[in-house]
């Protein structure tokens, strides 16, 4: 099975097509090296869900990384690189 680079290597030549969320093809995109479409039907729904064990308090390190994720997903979201929905 070919690794990550090979498939986007893949799909920069226009040999395979597929299905990406914007957020993980953005970068080659904005450098022309892939070109993107949205896929209006079907509507494709996708849930991020950011979930810790329950009972088990976080560390301090736990806290500050799902701030952090939380805060650069409001902002990919706010710049439309990373589509809510």
């Amino acid at each position: 099975m070919p690794d990550g680079s090979s498939i986007r290597s893949l799909i920069a030549r226009g040999t395979l097509f597929t299905v990406f969320q914007l957020a993980a093809a953005h970068a080659d995109v904005l450098q022309g090296r892939f070109a993107a479409a949205r896929v209006v039907k079907p509507n494709l729904i996708r849930r991020l869900k950011l979930v810790t064990a329950a009972g088990e308090p976080l560390s301090h390190a736990a806290r500050h990384l799902l701030a952090t994720a939380r805060r650069e997903m409001a902002r990919l979201i706010a710049e439309r690189k990373w589509p809510s929905g």
